[in-house]
């Protein structure tokens, strides 16, 4: 079994890369999702003793890790995109946020007793998954300081059934007769330019060393000021 730190990182990288690719590359994959391709591969490694189930450095990505993602990807958020939207398209935002929130306690309470005294951390995660994607549930399980395997059993557990509803999503409307064909035009952006948040995504361009380095210094600078104003301010969290 692999236990060296660096060498841990090195198959973490490589199986998020191989995930990546695969999903790009092979139909089949691409139904699946980079997401659960990284789940099942990680779910193999660890089973059959390539890499240990705990280990130092899943509490590294666990903590500073995910932090640094969610800075990485708040750096692609466009506010002035709310505005856009229009009141119709919050009002649909707000009812289903609550209905999360709902759907998401009335099931912590069913299952306590089987889940155990963590329940209602993750109750606060799906919450936050159904509302705003999975990086709320990385960054609400750092808060909550919820257990590693709790994590690892409810994201396997929430991919898998994401895949169904997104299925359920792409076939109730053709049986209710809908052709999918209105307003199904993407506008794509200006291709002429390339900004700092686009070199998280776009791979058309090489890469600017101004940019991967200004996105080094600020992920660094924002997790240390995060840190600054949690120890001013001990009711907000670091994250």
């Amino acid at each position: 079994m692999i236990a060296d730190p660096i060498a841990i990182f090195f198959i973490l990288a490589s199986v998020v890369f191989t995930a990546i690719w695969l999903e790009k590359n092979n139909r089949n994959f691409k139904k699946l999702g980079a997401g659960a391709i990284v789940i099942l591969l990680g779910m193999l490694l660890s089973n059959f003793g390539f890499i240990p189930g705990d280990s130092g450095t899943y509490d590294f990505l666990m903590s500073t890790g995910v932090s640094g993602a969610i800075v990485l990807i708040l750096l692609s958020v466009d506010i002035r995109s709310i505005r856009k939207a229009g009141p119709d398209m919050l009002k649909a935002f707000f009812i289903g946020a609550f209905g999360s929130a709902v759907g998401s306690i009335i099931m912590a309470l069913i299952l306590s007793e089987a889940i155990g005294a963590e329940t209602w951390k993750l109750s606060g995660q799906f919450t936050g998954t159904y509302i705003g994607g999975g990086v709320n549930f990385a960054a609400l399980a750092r808060a909550f300081d919820t257990s590693s395997d709790l994590f690892t059993a409810a994201m396997a557990a929430d991919v898998i059934l994401t895949s169904f509803w997104l299925i359920a999503c792409l076939v109730v409307p053709v049986l209710l007769g809908r052709n999918g064909k209105e307003n199904t035009e993407i506008k794509s952006s200006d291709k002429n330019t390339f900004t700092l948040e686009q070199s998280l995504y776009i791979s058309k361009h090489p890469i600017r060393i101004s940019h991967f380095a200004a996105l080094i210094a600020l992920t660094l600078g924002v997790l240390w000021s995060s840190q600054f104003l949690s120890s001013l301010f001990s009711f907000l969290p670091e994250v």
